[in-house]
């Protein structure tokens, strides 16, 4: 991954810089500054290993400390990572947290998820979000995890779960692609039915064709996934304190992980 990430940032670096020096609009202006900083902060990305259930986030936070330094970390484990947020998801995955890992969608490091806004409201950054995805999405895929958990709400769209038409009939919030359909919830001893839950549980069933915008997909060579059966859980949230925020009977718990492996186990079979 590091080689590919080396590879999107140093295209993207020279074409914000190209495009800066043609710029005579303010405001434009301003935005390109922006992502020439974000860029300059390199990447952190999880290491990932062989797993069943994968937690997806949406990008790494800052890190004062550590972006300080003349050659900051650029990787982390999920397991060893002192962070509190990482921890509250090992507590949510609980004994099953030996089969499970965890990856950013993207990889830049910055707290305010505002700038995931300003990248799809330029050109430039808007392209370099989808061919980003584009890579996050084979890692996905080569891992084929049992379970996914999206436990970041900005990260739906990336997911295509809410993928639409506007006015005009034109498809958008594609991205990734991916079909879903309903999981039963009375195969379960605990209550999913719980109309204040804190998510929504789905298993993907394809990906989108043509006629469904599939052709606006990042990973157009991505023509079959190997996700079908897979569960998803979409969280509401947007990270740690939203967690600690929710009541035990709204969150995801580790005993619905159990319950939602041993389904998918059958479902990947």
């Amino acid at each position: 991954m590091k080689q590919k990430l080396e590879d999107l940032w140093k295209k993207y670096e020279e074409k914000i810089s190209e495009s800066a020096r043609c710029i005579e609009n303010n405001q434009t202006r301003e935005r390109v500054e922006l992502l020439k900083d974000v860029l300059s902060h390199k990447w952190m990305y999880s290491k990932v290993e062989d797993c069943k259930i994968l937690i997806t986030g949406i990008n790494p936070s800052s890190d004062e400390k550590n972006d300080k330094k003349e050659n900051p970390p650029d990787f982390f484990k999920l397991k060893t990572c002192p962070n509190p947020y990482y921890k509250s998801l090992i507590e949510m995955v609980g004994e099953l947290i030996t089969v499970t890992d965890y990856l950013d969608l993207f990889t830049f490091r910055k707290t305010a998820q505002s700038t995931i806004s300003t990248f799809l409201n330029d050109p430039i950054g808007l392209d370099f979000i989808a061919e980003h995805l584009a890579i996050t999405q084979h890692i996905i895929e080569q891992l084929n995890p049992y379970i996914i958990i999206v436990a970041n709400k900005g990260s739906w769209k990336f997911w295509g779960k809410i993928a639409d038409k506007d006015k005009n009939g034109e498809f958008y919030n594609i991205w990734m692609g991916y079909k879903y359909e309903p999981v039963d919830d009375e195969l379960f001893s605990v209550n999913f039915s719980n109309k204040s839950r804190n998510y929504e549980i789905c298993k993907i069933s394809g990906l989108k064709d043509e006629k469904e915008g599939g052709n606006q997909r990042v990973s157009k060579d991505i023509t079959e996934t190997n996700l079908v059966g897979t569960i998803v859980v979409f969280t509401y949230m947007s990270g740690y304190l939203d967690r600690k925020q929710v009541s035990p009977d709204e969150r995801v718990t580790s005993q619905m992980i159990k319950e939602l492996y041993e389904m998918a186990k059958h479902n990947k079979r």
